[in-house]
């Protein structure tokens, strides 16, 4: 490989890693808090409590952690969306799952 610099790398394989931005235009221009991604509660439930965000864009309550942040993850995918389903049909929340 060869950097931007001309620096030279020899190498068998080369990994290249590359994270997302989260789309969080339409939020934001909704008023829903954002902060490198839409900001959910447990529930997966924004600002507006109308309103529920799934996915990669979503920054969640990571409880295994104690922190939160985003996943890019089709777990985590699944798993807000059971979250958020739960939570809008007034049904118990499901276990979450360690990432």
């Amino acid at each position: 490989a060869i950097l931007a610099d001309g620096t030279r790398l020899d190498a068998d394989i080369v990994l290249v890693g590359i994270g997302i931005l989260p789309n969080e235009e339409l939020a934001r221009d909704a008023g829903i808090a954002c902060n490198n991604g839409i900001l959910v509660d447990r529930d997966a439930r924004t600002s507006d409590p109308r309103v529920f965000a799934a996915g990669d864009c979503a920054s969640r309550p990571l409880v295994h952690f104690g922190r939160s942040g985003r996943l890019e993850s089709v777990h985590n995918a699944i798993e807000q969306g059971k979250l958020a389903a739960a939570a809008i049909l007034g049904k118990p929340r499901p276990a979450e799952d360690c990432p």
